[in-house]
């Protein structure tokens, strides 16, 4: 019999609020927290990597973002010049370039052509990491400003956060080809670790669903 994989006791909060900044909505972040959130759009994921680097101090981080606006690749990269982020990396959708040129131009000016990758993809998270923190964040968010519903989910996890990270790195290990029109979704999947995640650790509920009437 296969036993379910049990993870360790997380400090998990639930929170919503249609009108809190990210400070005044998730507070301290603490080790082994696990955080969900509701928001009304009041705020976007720039603003949960700074409230986060503020908690933690200076930390590495690798962005997944479908799009971003001009104004937040600005702050990331004053992040950058005052020394709260020590590396930014990006990975975006390949369509980001026909969708927002001049923001394209902007991000690669910035940043440099090595630490940008793009494929197929709409994944929104990020990576957060240094000596003593291992943040997680998975948001509907992407890295502008949008009046709309957003969650996210904030985990300071090692494992977690190791995983995320072979299948980043792996993906960075390749050379930059530029923003292509291919589909290149094969780019990142290929670096998944399914065997590895769930093979003996998972115990999945097979059973057939009946309803009663």
């Amino acid at each position: 019999m296969i036993k379910a994989y049990k993870t360790k006791h997380r400090k998990r909060r639930f929170i919503a609020h249609e009108t809190g900044n990210a400070a005044e909505m998730i507070g301290d972040i603490e080790k082994g927290c696990e955080i969900f959130g509701l928001t009304g759009g009041q705020f976007s994921f720039i603003d949960l990597l700074e409230h986060c680097l503020n908690n933690i101090g200076e930390a590495h981080c690798i962005v997944s973002t479908w799009t971003a606006s001009y104004a937040s690749i600005e702050r990331a990269m004053n992040f950058i010049s005052d020394q709260r982020l020590k590396t930014c990396k990006w990975m975006v959708d390949r369509s980001f370039q026909s969708r927002k040129p001049e923001i394209v131009k902007h991000l690669r000016d910035v940043f440099g052509d090595d630490s940008i990758r793009t494929a197929s993809s709409h994944a929104k998270f990020m990576l957060l990491w240094n000596d003593d923190w291992n943040i997680v964040i998975r948001t509907s968010m992407n890295l502008n400003q949008n009046k709309r519903v957003e969650d996210f989910e904030i985990s300071e996890d090692e494992e977690f956060l190791k995983y995320m990270l072979r299948v980043c790195d792996k993906t960075f290990a390749e050379p930059n080809m530029g923003f292509s029109t291919l589909n290149e979704t094969k780019k990142i999947t290929k670096n998944f670790e399914q065997t590895e995640l769930f093979k003996g650790k998972i115990c999945l509920n097979l059973q057939k669903l009946t309803l009663k009437k």
